[in-house]
Protein backbone atom coordinates (compact mmCIF):
# COMPACT_ATOMS: atom_id res chain seq x y z
CA UNK A 1 0.00 0.00 0.00
CA UNK A 2 1.34 3.43 -0.91
CA UNK A 3 1.81 5.55 2.17
CA UNK A 4 0.89 9.21 1.97
CA UNK A 5 3.43 11.83 3.04
CA UNK A 6 3.40 12.10 6.81
CA UNK A 7 2.94 15.28 8.78
CA UNK A 8 4.91 15.24 12.02
CA UNK A 9 4.93 17.75 14.88
CA UNK A 10 7.97 17.88 17.18
CA UNK A 11 8.70 19.70 20.44
CA UNK A 12 11.80 19.32 22.55
CA UNK A 13 15.15 20.60 23.71
CA UNK A 14 18.77 19.54 23.11
CA UNK A 15 18.29 16.25 25.01
CA UNK A 16 14.77 14.98 24.34
CA UNK A 17 12.16 15.30 21.59
CA UNK A 18 8.49 14.35 21.45
CA UNK A 19 7.51 13.42 17.90
CA UNK A 20 3.71 13.54 17.36
CA UNK A 21 1.56 12.10 14.59
CA UNK A 22 -1.59 14.29 14.50
CA UNK A 23 -3.60 11.44 13.01
CA UNK A 24 -3.74 9.49 16.28
CA UNK A 25 -2.67 9.29 19.92
CA UNK A 26 -1.89 5.58 19.37
CA UNK A 27 1.57 5.10 20.87
CA UNK A 28 2.89 3.21 17.84
CA UNK A 29 2.74 6.43 15.80
CA UNK A 30 4.31 8.76 18.39
CA UNK A 31 7.97 8.67 19.39
CA UNK A 32 10.36 9.76 22.12
CA UNK A 33 13.86 10.60 20.88
CA UNK A 34 16.73 10.89 23.39
CA UNK A 35 20.18 12.32 22.72
CA UNK A 36 22.81 9.69 23.50
CA UNK A 37 25.83 11.64 24.74
CA UNK A 38 28.56 9.03 24.18
CA UNK A 39 27.68 8.50 20.51
CA UNK A 40 26.28 12.00 19.91
CA UNK A 41 23.22 10.60 18.15
CA UNK A 42 19.47 10.93 18.52
CA UNK A 43 17.89 7.55 19.30
CA UNK A 44 14.23 6.61 18.90
CA UNK A 45 14.02 4.86 22.28
CA UNK A 46 10.30 4.76 23.14
CA UNK A 47 6.75 5.45 22.04
CA UNK A 48 4.33 7.60 24.00
CA UNK A 49 0.60 8.28 24.03
CA UNK A 50 -2.55 8.31 26.12
CA UNK A 51 -5.28 5.68 26.27
CA UNK A 52 -8.73 6.79 27.41
CA UNK A 53 -11.08 4.38 29.17
CA UNK A 54 -14.58 5.41 28.13
CA UNK A 55 -18.06 4.05 27.39
CA UNK A 56 -19.26 2.77 24.02
CA UNK A 57 -21.86 4.71 22.07
CA UNK A 58 -25.16 2.85 22.39
CA UNK A 59 -23.79 0.64 25.19
CA UNK A 60 -23.46 3.04 28.13
CA UNK A 61 -22.21 0.42 30.58
CA UNK A 62 -19.53 -1.11 28.32
CA UNK A 63 -16.03 0.22 28.98
CA UNK A 64 -13.38 0.10 26.26
CA UNK A 65 -9.87 1.43 25.62
CA UNK A 66 -9.86 4.28 23.13
CA UNK A 67 -7.42 6.61 21.40
CA UNK A 68 -7.87 10.07 19.97
CA UNK A 69 -8.06 10.57 16.19
CA UNK A 70 -7.77 13.65 13.95
CA UNK A 71 -5.91 15.44 16.74
CA UNK A 72 -5.64 19.19 16.97
CA UNK A 73 -2.07 20.08 18.08
CA UNK A 74 -1.08 23.66 18.87
CA UNK A 75 2.63 24.26 19.55
CA UNK A 76 4.04 27.10 21.63
CA UNK A 77 7.79 26.66 22.01
CA UNK A 78 8.37 23.60 24.19
CA UNK A 79 4.64 23.14 24.83
CA UNK A 80 2.03 21.28 22.80
CA UNK A 81 -1.71 21.55 23.47
CA UNK A 82 -3.34 18.39 22.09
CA UNK A 83 -7.10 18.01 21.70
CA UNK A 84 -8.86 14.67 21.19
CA UNK A 85 -12.13 15.49 19.45
CA UNK A 86 -15.25 13.37 19.85
CA UNK A 87 -15.70 10.56 19.03
CA UNK A 88 -12.83 8.45 20.38
CA UNK A 89 -11.77 5.35 18.45
CA UNK A 90 -12.20 1.98 20.17
CA UNK A 91 -8.89 0.18 19.84
CA UNK A 92 -10.73 -3.15 19.93
CA UNK A 93 -11.58 -2.52 16.27
CA UNK A 94 -7.91 -3.14 15.47
CA UNK A 95 -7.86 -6.44 17.32
CA UNK A 96 -10.86 -7.70 15.36
CA UNK A 97 -9.57 -6.61 11.95
CA UNK A 98 -8.11 -9.01 9.39
CA UNK A 99 -6.51 -6.34 7.22
CA UNK A 100 -5.64 -2.67 7.28
CA UNK A 101 -8.44 -2.04 4.78
CA UNK A 102 -10.90 -3.56 7.24
CA UNK A 103 -10.23 -0.66 9.60
CA UNK A 104 -10.35 1.98 6.85
CA UNK A 105 -6.57 2.21 6.46
CA UNK A 106 -6.08 3.13 10.12
CA UNK A 107 -5.07 5.69 11.26
CA UNK A 108 -6.19 7.52 8.09
CA UNK A 109 -9.80 7.21 9.17
CA UNK A 110 -12.54 9.12 7.33
CA UNK A 111 -14.04 12.03 9.23
CA UNK A 112 -17.31 10.12 9.62
CA UNK A 113 -15.63 7.06 11.15
CA UNK A 114 -18.03 7.33 14.09
CA UNK A 115 -20.78 6.15 11.76
CA UNK A 116 -18.76 3.13 10.63
CA UNK A 117 -17.29 1.53 13.73
CA UNK A 118 -17.35 1.36 17.52
CA UNK A 119 -16.67 4.72 19.18
CA UNK A 120 -17.08 6.60 22.44
CA UNK A 121 -18.63 10.04 22.68
CA UNK A 122 -16.06 11.99 24.67
CA UNK A 123 -13.46 14.68 24.06
CA UNK A 124 -10.37 15.64 26.04
CA UNK A 125 -7.45 18.04 25.98
CA UNK A 126 -3.86 17.42 27.07
CA UNK A 127 -0.81 19.59 27.49
CA UNK A 128 2.78 18.44 27.07
CA UNK A 129 5.63 20.62 28.25
CA UNK A 130 9.28 19.67 27.74
CA UNK A 131 11.72 20.93 30.36
CA UNK A 132 13.92 23.85 29.30
CA UNK A 133 17.13 21.81 29.46
CA UNK A 134 16.59 18.41 31.13
CA UNK A 135 15.50 15.24 29.29
CA UNK A 136 11.99 15.26 30.75
CA UNK A 137 8.46 16.43 30.12
CA UNK A 138 5.17 16.89 31.98
CA UNK A 139 1.79 15.78 30.67
CA UNK A 140 -1.61 16.64 32.15
CA UNK A 141 -5.14 16.93 30.82
CA UNK A 142 -8.84 17.60 31.18
CA UNK A 143 -12.07 15.86 30.18
CA UNK A 144 -14.06 18.33 28.09
CA UNK A 145 -17.21 16.29 27.58
CA UNK A 146 -18.49 12.72 27.87
CA UNK A 147 -17.97 9.95 30.42
CA UNK A 148 -14.38 8.97 31.09
CA UNK A 149 -13.35 6.50 33.78
CA UNK A 150 -9.61 7.12 33.57
CA UNK A 151 -6.67 7.81 31.27
CA UNK A 152 -3.30 6.08 31.00
CA UNK A 153 -0.13 8.05 30.33
CA UNK A 154 1.85 5.41 28.41
CA UNK A 155 5.55 4.94 27.75
CA UNK A 156 6.18 1.87 25.62
CA UNK A 157 8.54 0.64 22.94
CA UNK A 158 6.18 -1.48 20.88
CA UNK A 159 7.09 0.17 17.58
CA UNK A 160 10.85 0.69 17.99
CA UNK A 161 14.00 -1.38 17.63
CA UNK A 162 14.97 -0.78 21.26
CA UNK A 163 15.79 -4.15 22.83
CA UNK A 164 17.50 -2.74 25.92
CA UNK A 165 14.29 -2.14 27.84
CA UNK A 166 13.97 -2.02 31.64
CA UNK A 167 13.99 -5.30 33.56
CA UNK A 168 13.48 -3.83 37.06
CA UNK A 169 11.19 -1.38 38.81
CA UNK A 170 11.77 0.65 41.96
CA UNK A 171 9.08 2.77 43.63
CA UNK A 172 10.12 5.25 46.30
CA UNK A 173 10.12 3.63 49.73
CA UNK A 174 10.29 0.04 48.40
CA UNK A 175 12.93 -2.41 47.29
CA UNK A 176 13.52 -2.83 43.55
CA UNK A 177 12.05 -5.93 41.96
CA UNK A 178 12.37 -7.73 38.63
CA UNK A 179 9.30 -7.07 36.52
CA UNK A 180 8.94 -10.78 35.66
CA UNK A 181 9.20 -12.04 39.26
CA UNK A 182 5.44 -12.46 39.69
CA UNK A 183 5.26 -15.06 36.93
CA UNK A 184 2.62 -13.20 34.93
CA UNK A 185 2.79 -11.10 31.77
CA UNK A 186 1.35 -7.96 33.34
CA UNK A 187 1.55 -6.35 36.75
CA UNK A 188 -0.80 -3.73 38.18
CA UNK A 189 -0.02 -1.86 41.40
CA UNK A 190 -1.67 0.93 43.30
CA UNK A 191 0.77 3.60 44.45
CA UNK A 192 0.07 6.49 46.83
CA UNK A 193 2.36 9.23 48.19
CA UNK A 194 5.07 7.80 45.94
CA UNK A 195 7.42 10.44 44.51
CA UNK A 196 8.88 8.27 41.76
CA UNK A 197 8.72 4.94 39.98
CA UNK A 198 12.01 4.09 38.24
CA UNK A 199 12.34 1.65 35.32
CA UNK A 200 15.90 0.43 34.73
CA UNK A 201 18.11 -2.53 33.87
CA UNK A 202 20.38 -4.17 36.45
CA UNK A 203 23.01 -4.68 33.74
CA UNK A 204 23.10 -0.93 33.11
CA UNK A 205 22.19 -1.11 29.42
CA UNK A 206 19.56 1.01 27.72
CA UNK A 207 18.29 4.31 29.07
CA UNK A 208 16.47 4.37 32.43
CA UNK A 209 13.39 6.52 32.97
CA UNK A 210 10.95 7.39 35.72
CA UNK A 211 7.40 8.53 36.35
CA UNK A 212 7.29 11.38 38.88
CA UNK A 213 3.68 12.08 40.00
CA UNK A 214 2.74 15.73 40.47
CA UNK A 215 0.24 14.86 43.21
CA UNK A 216 0.28 12.19 45.95
CA UNK A 217 -3.17 10.76 45.09
CA UNK A 218 -3.59 7.04 44.67
CA UNK A 219 -2.87 6.00 41.09
CA UNK A 220 -2.35 2.78 39.18
CA UNK A 221 0.99 1.73 37.75
CA UNK A 222 0.91 -0.97 35.08
CA UNK A 223 3.85 -2.82 33.57
CA UNK A 224 3.51 -5.20 30.62
CA UNK A 225 6.60 -7.36 30.25
CA UNK A 226 5.38 -9.89 27.68
CA UNK A 227 3.30 -8.58 24.78
CA UNK A 228 4.21 -11.33 22.33
CA UNK A 229 0.57 -12.45 22.01
CA UNK A 230 -0.30 -8.98 20.61
CA UNK A 231 2.53 -8.69 18.07
CA UNK A 232 0.38 -9.52 15.04
CA UNK A 233 -2.13 -6.83 16.06
CA UNK A 234 0.66 -4.29 16.52
CA UNK A 235 2.08 -5.07 13.09
CA UNK A 236 -1.32 -4.69 11.43
CA UNK A 237 -2.11 -1.43 13.17
CA UNK A 238 1.28 0.28 12.88
CA UNK A 239 2.47 -0.10 9.30
CA UNK A 240 0.73 2.93 7.79
CA UNK A 241 3.77 5.15 8.34
CA UNK A 242 7.29 5.61 7.00
CA UNK A 243 9.11 4.03 9.97
CA UNK A 244 8.90 0.24 10.26
CA UNK A 245 11.15 -1.37 12.91
CA UNK A 246 13.01 -4.54 11.97
CA UNK A 247 12.18 -6.39 15.19
CA UNK A 248 9.85 -4.56 17.63
CA UNK A 249 10.36 -5.67 21.26
CA UNK A 250 7.61 -7.44 23.16
CA UNK A 251 9.41 -8.45 26.38
CA UNK A 252 10.81 -6.66 29.44
CA UNK A 253 9.11 -3.34 30.33
CA UNK A 254 7.89 -2.69 26.80
CA UNK A 255 4.56 -1.10 27.78
CA UNK A 256 4.13 0.80 31.06
CA UNK A 257 1.47 3.23 32.14
CA UNK A 258 0.50 5.68 34.87
CA UNK A 259 -3.30 5.74 35.27
CA UNK A 260 -5.31 8.63 36.75
CA UNK A 261 -9.01 9.32 37.21
CA UNK A 262 -10.57 12.72 36.48
CA UNK A 263 -11.32 15.13 39.31
CA UNK A 264 -14.90 16.38 39.73
CA UNK A 265 -14.20 19.23 37.29
CA UNK A 266 -12.64 16.89 34.72
CA UNK A 267 -9.01 17.75 35.54
CA UNK A 268 -6.59 14.90 34.90
CA UNK A 269 -3.63 15.32 37.21
CA UNK A 270 -0.26 15.30 35.58
CA UNK A 271 2.92 13.29 35.76
CA UNK A 272 6.49 14.09 34.86
CA UNK A 273 8.43 11.59 32.74
CA UNK A 274 12.20 11.85 33.10
CA UNK A 275 14.95 10.03 31.22
CA UNK A 276 18.53 9.59 32.40
CA UNK A 277 20.76 9.30 29.31
CA UNK A 278 23.84 10.40 31.26
CA UNK A 279 23.41 7.20 33.31
CA UNK A 280 22.34 4.98 30.40
CA UNK A 281 24.06 2.51 28.10
CA UNK A 282 26.53 1.43 30.77
CA UNK A 283 27.60 4.96 31.73
CA UNK A 284 26.02 4.85 35.19
CA UNK A 285 27.38 1.50 36.42
CA UNK A 286 25.10 -1.48 37.18
CA UNK A 287 22.80 -2.90 39.83
CA UNK A 288 22.19 -0.99 43.03
CA UNK A 289 24.97 1.48 42.29
CA UNK A 290 23.10 2.53 39.15
CA UNK A 291 19.82 2.73 41.07
CA UNK A 292 21.38 4.92 43.76
CA UNK A 293 22.71 7.27 41.09
CA UNK A 294 19.29 7.55 39.46
CA UNK A 295 17.73 8.27 42.87
CA UNK A 296 20.40 10.91 43.53
CA UNK A 297 19.65 12.54 40.17
CA UNK A 298 15.93 12.60 41.03
CA UNK A 299 16.67 14.06 44.46
CA UNK A 300 18.78 16.80 42.89
CA UNK A 301 16.52 17.75 39.97
CA UNK A 302 12.95 16.52 40.24
CA UNK A 303 11.47 16.37 43.75
CA UNK A 304 9.91 19.84 43.97
CA UNK A 305 6.40 18.41 43.52
CA UNK A 306 6.84 15.73 46.16
CA UNK A 307 8.31 18.20 48.65
CA UNK A 308 5.12 20.24 48.33
CA UNK A 309 3.14 17.28 49.69
CA UNK A 310 4.54 18.05 53.19
CA UNK A 311 5.38 14.41 53.79
CA UNK A 312 5.02 13.13 57.35
CA UNK A 313 5.35 9.71 58.92
CA UNK A 314 1.62 9.01 58.47
CA UNK A 315 1.91 10.08 54.82
CA UNK A 316 4.66 7.66 53.87
CA UNK A 317 4.75 5.94 50.45
CA UNK A 318 2.34 3.04 49.97
CA UNK A 319 2.10 0.35 47.33
CA UNK A 320 -0.28 -2.59 46.84
CA UNK A 321 -0.55 -5.28 44.26
CA UNK A 322 -3.62 -4.97 42.03
CA UNK A 323 -5.46 -8.09 43.16
CA UNK A 324 -4.58 -8.61 46.82
CA UNK A 325 -3.71 -5.12 48.07
CA UNK A 326 -0.82 -6.80 49.86
CA UNK A 327 1.97 -4.31 50.75
CA UNK A 328 5.22 -5.22 49.02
Amino acid sequence: MAKRKERRIVIGNDRIRLDFDPRTSDTMYNYIWVWRPDTERWLRVHNFGIDVRSYLRGKPEELVNTVGMHLSIQVDGRKAAVRYPSPLFSYGEVGDAKSLEAIHNYPDLPRNYGDLMAVCDASLSFEYEVHQSRPSFVVSGKVLRGRVLNVVYIIDALWTDNHQLPTHVCCEGFQPYANHDLGETLQYSYIENVAYAIFFRMDGLGVPFAYLPLRPDRSTLCDHFDNSYCLSKFRLASTNQAYIPDDPPVTDSNDVGYTVEPDADGTLRGVRVAFFPELGWGRGSTGHVLLERIESAIEADYLDAARSWKRREQNKPAMWTWMSYRPF
